[in-house]
């Protein structure tokens, strides 16, 4: 089932959930609370994949000085 995740484009709330590995409902405190990218259609959540990918990654803390320099400026260190 996490392949299946991986490679679809959009996830709805229970596949996010799964995907991070949280419980649904803390799904919807990171929407609210924490700005989790999503948008809602016909009143059901849907999240694009890559924008929960670039969240987590804009979210991540205790990063070693080199990489945070490697993430702003990735021209530099992918060159």
């Amino acid at each position: 089932m996490e392949s299946e995740i991986v490679s679809k484009p959009f996830l709805d709330t229970r596949e996010v959930a799964q995907y991070l590995g949280i419980n649904e409902k803390q799904v919807y405190t990171l929407i609210h609370k924490r700005g989790l990218p999503g948008t809602r259609i016909t009143g059901k959540w849907l999240f694009p994949r890559h924008l929960i990918d670039r969240w987590i990654e804009s979210h991540v803390s205790n990063l070693p000085e080199t990489l945070s320099f490697c993430w702003t400026v990735p021209e530099v260190c992918c060159s």
